[in-house]
């Protein structure tokens, strides 16, 4: 089973790393019962090294030396003990994100992705890596959605405010729907049904768009836009234009990958299913595939979208910066093929 990053960490893939002993340690020391299972874990084993010092001394006792002391015997094993113990332990918490992330994806039963699928995921690959989100999986974090029916009634879907690893903080479906129902106005089906119809028709960036460039201050938007972007004004105006016969550009590239994003934060949510959500997501990378050649050209027209939703090159330096940082890292979605044909793209 394939691991990747940590959540919140853009490391690919997940290793074992002692900041996550020392985080888990911090947890524990504000839980007692926690604390003293710890303790009585290097209790334990302190104990055996003690006894494994007794019985050295005493096998070596023939020999004459000093070390025939049991006394000396147990006070080596005790002091070998506790230092090969805590460090043994704090090696085991070290690992403890890893295995949990194991566990998740095996009991999950999620099939691996195919290339297709990490094509699609790429698109929405800067926003993941912003917040060290996963992106070669549909839901970019745990989610209650994706655990054994077991689990799910055993936690209430973290109603409770615990989770199957104590030290790991799961959202509660029910802050999953609040929170993306303010970010998206999604509260069902049908509002993601509605979502990605309204990106195919015309998305509401787009929208937003056409009205300014319509509108008296279309040289002011387009001269600030191009600024930010790092792009010339006959860049930005050319996409209100329709081309070679087909309809204008608009900020399509801004509109997928928001609604990309959404529909993958309402399979998470619960309110498609892995099925539904794969389709949904093939119709918005389908309009991105048709219309750019690159990664390259698409991200670029992201750059112009963000530029326009903020006014702030802050968040366009920030986007670009993720980029790079996602080819840095070994992300898988900087190193898959874009998609060389309109049939292939529509497949």
């Amino acid at each position: 089973m394939s691991l990747q990053n940590h959540v919140g960490d853009p490391e690919y893939t997940a290793r074992s790393r002692m900041r996550y002993a020392r985080a888990i340690e911090q947890w524990r020391r504000t839980r007692p019962r926690e604390n003293a299972r710890r303790a009585l874990a290097l209790a334990g084993i302190v104990a055996v090294g003690v006894a494994i010092g007794f019985g050295v001394a005493f096998s070596l006792s023939p020999t004459g030396t000093e070390l025939e002391n049991p006394f000396f015997g147990g006070f080596a094993g005790f002091i070998v003990a506790v230092l090969s113990g805590s460090i043994g332990l704090a090696r085991w918490d070290a690992g403890a994100p890893r295995r949990a992330q194991l566990a998740y994806r095996s009991g999950s039963g999620l099939p691996e992705l195919t290339e297709r699928q990490q094509q699609v995921l790429a698109l929405d690959a800067a926003s993941d890596f912003s917040f060290g989100g996963w992106n070669s999986s549909l839901a970019f974090a745990w989610t209650w959605v994706e655990m054994p029916a077991d689990v799910r009634r055993r936690y209430a879907d973290g109603a409770r405010g615990t989770s199957p690893w104590p030290w790991l903080a799961i959202t509660p479906l029910s802050q999953l729907r609040s929170e993306l129902d303010r970010q998206y106005r999604i509260a069902s089906a049908t509002d993601v049904e509605v979502l990605v119809a309204d990106v195919v028709a015309e998305g509401p960036l787009s929208q937003r768009f056409r009205e300014v460039l319509a509108s008296p201050e279309a040289e002011t938007m387009t001269s600030r836009v191009a600024a930010v972007a790092s792009t010339t004004v006959f860049d930005v105006l050319e996409l209100g234009e329709a081309r070679d016969g087909r309809p204008a550009e608009l900020l399509l590239a801004g509109d997928v990958e928001r609604a990309i994003g959404g529909v993958r934060y309402a399979y998470m949510a619960g309110h498609v299913d892995a099925e539904r959500a794969w389709e949904l997501l093939d119709t918005l990378a389908a309009l991105a595939f048709a219309h750019y050649r690159s990664y390259e050209e698409y991200w670029a027209r992201v750059a112009i979208a963000t530029a326009f939703r903020t006014d702030s090159l802050e968040a366009v330096e920030k986007q670009r910066a993720n980029l790079f940082g996602l080819r840095e890292r070994g992300w898988p979605s900087a190193s898959v093929p874009f998609p060389s044909t309109v049939s292939e793209a529509r497949a």
